[in-house]
């Protein structure tokens, strides 16, 4: 009897006796590209271990394709940031590619092979591996925030046309002052409800905070009573 891998011999047992038993351990596992083995079948059927020798026959491998995790990378109109979609893909398979709605403000590129550098990948990719596949964009706009002292470094975040500047407005927040508004370079204060129609530059304003001081005698004689306003951390 006879293992076959296509048409090429794994395993042969020449010698066999009628009610001999072949064990798995006796039947090297073969290997195919893109492929995880799995069965051996004998006319279809999967056989079992250990097998009992009854005629000579050939018995043949069974394969699976291996399945890859593929991630698409994509905006959506109401999203500024990539959204992720995974999905499960065979060896050597075509990509299935979503379907993206127009976003206003944007002109779809095509897919790549990473987020800012990268390959373009073509509709007929076959897939060998687990793989990210980002959607690239003309256009949206794109807003420098500047903390000017805050808990945050100066960031930079996109905006499609006509969203409201605070979708992603970041928190500002600096200790011993209060936030006071967000002005451009020319110095006019932007509302967060501004909608955002091209490139910007912000810088935050703040003000100092003051705190109220009492001083209380404790049963002594102030010769004159006194309250005064103190910068926040004043020594």
């Amino acid at each position: 009897m006879v293992f076959l891998d296509g048409d090429n011999i794994v395993a042969s047992f020449s010698d066999c006796e009628y009610g001999q038993k072949i064990n798995g351990s006796d039947v090297p596992i073969p290997l195919k590209e893109g492929h995880d083995f799995d069965e051996w079948r004998l006319n279809g059927v999967k056989i079992s271990f250990p097998y009992t020798v009854t005629q000579s026959v050939n018995i043949s491998a069974h394969w699976k394709k291996k399945e890859y995790v593929v991630t698409f990378h994509y905006r959506k109109p109401s999203d500024t940031n990539y959204f992720e979609e995974t999905k499960t893909v065979e060896w050597k398979d075509p990509l299935p590619f979503p379907e993206l709605q127009p976003i206003e403000g944007y002109e779809f590129i095509g897919w790549y092979t990473g987020s800012e550098q990268g390959e373009s990948i073509s509709n007929d990719y076959k897939v060998v591996g687990n793989m990210d596949v980002w959607a690239w964009y003309k256009g949206g706009f794109k807003v420098d925030f500047h903390p000017e002292g805050g808990e945050f470094d100066s960031i930079q975040v996109a905006y499609m046309k006509n969203s409201l500047l605070k979708t992603y407005c970041p928190t500002a927040k600096r200790t011993g002052y209060q936030f006071s508004k967000w002005v451009d370079v020319d110095g006019n204060e932007v509302d967060d409800d501004t909608p955002v129609g091209n490139n910007m530059e912000l810088h935050a304003v703040w003000q100092e905070d003051w705190v109220e001081i009492t001083f209380n005698g404790n049963g002594g004689i102030w010769v004159e009573q006194k309250t005064e306003d103190e910068k926040y951390d004043n020594r």
